[in-house]
């Protein structure tokens, strides 16, 4: 009876062990706040998301995670984001709730912005655990679970554009990592530069089209590095979008996405295929965004001249 122990022990330490899954969501190509606190209410927008992802589709009880997000200005200098989001994988739930700041400047030619999270983890066991038939009641490793481990992060970055067409982001996620309760009920605190993911693109106007390459690093601790080819393009006032991506360094897979931008409405829907071995078992990866952007020019209005 001691196997339900061992699954949750290791499960536990799979998702939590070093943030492996920093990033959750790859349209961070239309919505970089995604991955990086200092790009909150950067265009001046005040934007509301919905986003879901399905990955492994194919596998019983594969993750599935669904987010909100709101991120708009404060004023001409400060930016701010609410992100709250749910990931449930077998009988695991993971729940994240983080608040962004940023503040914005302009130097000649350069926008730019340095921004803070603040983030609160939490890991649990979901209760259906009970009914497994693995379970023996009075299992302390499994009823302690369920009370989960929650931690405590923060996460700095820098977002700008220069001349309105180079495109750069430098993250640094779990400079803390604080573990506020776990299984055995002690407290640990980690931190220290361990992660970090950059981002560099290029807009450009061919005709009547809008194109944007972009190349997107990632580096996590006992992972491979990771390297994301994208090609974004959108014409008609981007009513129309369109993107192809290849990331190499996990394993590799490839990505297409759709979307548009319509009188502030946000559609994109993406799908995912890994070159992995264990691919031919799974579906490959669905990712939906659906969001309302609202400008902050309509919400002030200037009182006439007289």
């Amino acid at each position: 009876m001691k196997r339900i122990a061992i699954l949750i022990i290791v499960a536990f330490a799979t998702l939590s062990a070093e943030a492996q899954d920093e990033m959750i969501f790859s349209h961070y190509i239309m919505n970089p706040v995604l991955i990086n606190p200092a790009a909150s209410g950067f265009n001046n927008e005040h934007n509301f998301l919905v986003h879901y992802k399905n990955q492994w589709t194919g596998f019983d009880g594969a993750p599935r995670t669904v987010g909100l997000n709101y991120n708009g200005p404060i004023g001409e200098k400060l930016g701010f984001g609410a992100f709250a989001s749910n990931e449930n994988a077998a009988n695991l739930s993971r729940f994240r709730g983080l608040l962004s700041y940023a503040f914005k400047f302009k130097i000649n030619d350069l926008k730019g912005s340095l921004g803070l999270s603040t983030e609160f983890k939490r890991l649990s066991l979901n209760a259906s655990v009970l009914n497994n038939g693995l379970y023996k009641p009075g299992d302390n490793i499994a009823e302690q679970s369920l009370a989960g481990q929650s931690y405590f992060d923060a996460t700095m970055g820098a977002y700008g554009v220069y001349m309105d067409k180079f495109i750069f982001s430098v993250a640094m996620p779990n400079l803390i990592q604080a573990r506020l309760s776990d299984i055995a009920g002690n407290s640990t605190t980690r931190g220290g530069l361990r992660y970090f993911n950059v981002m560099m693109g290029l807009k450009q106007q061919v005709g009547a089209v809008k194109i944007e390459p972009s190349l997107f690093f990632q580096k996590m601790i006992d992972a491979p590095f990771r390297v994301d080819l994208n090609l974004k393009g959108s014409f008609l006032n981007e009513r129309v979008i369109g993107a192809v991506g290849y990331r190499a360094g996990t394993g590799g897979g490839i990505g297409v996405m759709v979307g548009t931008k319509i009188n502030g409405l946000t559609f994109a829907y993406s799908y995912d295929y890994g070159m992995q071995r264990f691919q031919q078992y799974s579906g490959g990866a669905h990712e939906l965004t659906i969001g309302y952007s609202i400008d902050q020019k309509k919400l002030v209005s200037k009182p006439e001249m007289k």
